[in-house]
């Protein structure tokens, strides 16, 4: 159990504190601004992969390292002693993986554990509903 949890066995974390893999990290100061540039980056790249795949370009090869980052960052689901670097490293690459915990919303937008999981569970229905609108129009 970390110092900070509110509950033990529970995703609830103390005041100005908020959960990432699986421990309760202190909130950065400008919460804000790491979710508006998460919002900023996704957009863009959905504007890179439209582009991309209205001129035809292959995405086999993106495909594959998207999928090489996303089984890669599993690893550091495990509780093992990595080091430092390479845990800093499996975070990073957890964002492939559409990792929500990594924007702090629970710092910024003030949302508890139970919203942010409606939120994960109900994601691939929001991208499945957004896809099948844009091949509609």
């Amino acid at each position: 159990e970390h110092k900070n949890a509110r509950f033990r066995l529970c995703g609830k974390c103390e005041n100005n504190f908020y959960r990432l893999e699986g421990l309760c990290v202190a909130c950065p100061d400008l919460a804000w601004l790491i979710l508006i540039a998460c919002f900023l980056v996704a957009a863009f790249l959905c504007a890179v992969a439209y582009f991309l795949t209205k001129y035809g370009v292959q995405l086999a090869a993106v495909s594959i390292c998207i999928d090489f980052c996303q089984v890669v960052s599993l690893f550091g689901s495990y509780d093992f002693a990595w080091p430092r670097v390479v845990t800093g490293a499996y975070s990073v690459l957890s964002a492939f993986n559409l990792n929500l915990e990594l924007a702090s919303p629970e710092c910024s937008v003030g949302w508890d554990y139970e919203t942010k999981w409606y939120i994960m569970y109900f994601m691939p229905v929001m991208f499945g509903f957004v896809f099948t609108s844009g091949l509609i129009l």
